[in-house]
């Protein structure tokens, strides 16, 4: 009786286990929502009035910094 039962849960152990394998791997349709890119100026308000004196760099003006700069945050 006791190696019936053990016969049995060994069946159902190996039976069930690949099902579970398979339903966790199953990829659905939603997908990974990435954060809003956010300028640098959203951090870093306080360099705002500093890039609006005398000569801007061009990527400054177009709100690419992060052509020269590494982002970070």
């Amino acid at each position: 009786m006791k190696n019936t039962l053990k016969s049995v849960g060994m069946i159902l152990f190996f039976g069930l286990l690949p099902v579970l394998l398979a339903v966790s791997c199953v990829q659905t349709d939603r997908k990974v929502e990435k954060a809003p890119a956010r300028s640098c100026l959203d951090c870093h308000p306080e360099m705002g009035s500093t890039f609006k004196e005398g000569h801007v760099h061009a990527p400054v003006k177009e709100d690419r910094c992060d052509s020269c700069h590494l982002p970070h945050g």
